[in-house]
Parts: C-alpha cells; structure tokens; sequence
C-alpha cells in the first residue's frame, strides 16, 4: 500500500527509491531497467508538476536539488532532486506529481 505522497512519485522512481534503500525484494520490484537518470550525487532529474512558487524552488534547493528550469504558468519544474528527498518533497501540499523527466526528442 502506498502512502499519499508515494501515490504522487512515478513508479519508476519508487523501484530507485526501494533499491536504494535495499527494500527492491521486500517490495518486489522487478529486475528490468527503469531509465531513470541518476547523476554521480545521487539526483534524479524529474519532472514536478506543483504551484510553483518561490517557497517551493527554496525548498527545494534545500533539500540539496539543481532546478533545470521553472515555469509558474505551466506548473511544471525540473530539477535534480536527491533520489531519498522524492518522498519527502511529495508530502508538499504543492506537489501534485513527480515523474523522471521526459527525454527529448529531435526530428530531422
């Protein structure tokens, strides 16, 4: 059962999340990839679907994350986040979802 900040992470983050913690059998996580993209200190780029507001970039920034960019208009921030801080960060009433961030594309 997850808790209500769990129910706004990305399951893919959740399997990092439990394998970083040693919990991917007790929680079955299964072996496959998740594509997830960790840097060498542990950050996790994301996509943050929130209010964005400058209380939230500080926060943020406290919990030890780089925000990539920000847009108030279109709720939406990505930013490395220290994969253990997700849950934390997801317990924020501004937080409505966090996902890996989208890769991008080009068309020639």
């Amino acid at each position: 059962m997850r808790t209500a900040a769990q129910q706004k992470i990305d399951s893919r983050l959740l399997y990092e999340i439990y394998r970083a913690r040693g919990e991917a059998d007790e929680k079955q996580v299964p072996p496959d990839p998740t594509r997830v993209r960790l840097d060498r200190n542990g950050r996790a780029l994301v996509d943050i679907r929130a209010v964005v507001t400058p209380a939230l970039l500080a926060r943020l920034k406290k919990m030890g994350a780089a925000i990539v960019s920000s847009s108030s208009r279109y709720h939406s921030i990505t930013a490395r986040v220290p994969l253990l801080q997700l849950e934390r960060l997801a317990g924020d009433a501004a937080v409505r979802a966090i996902a890996p961030a989208a890769d991008a594309t080009t068309v020639r």
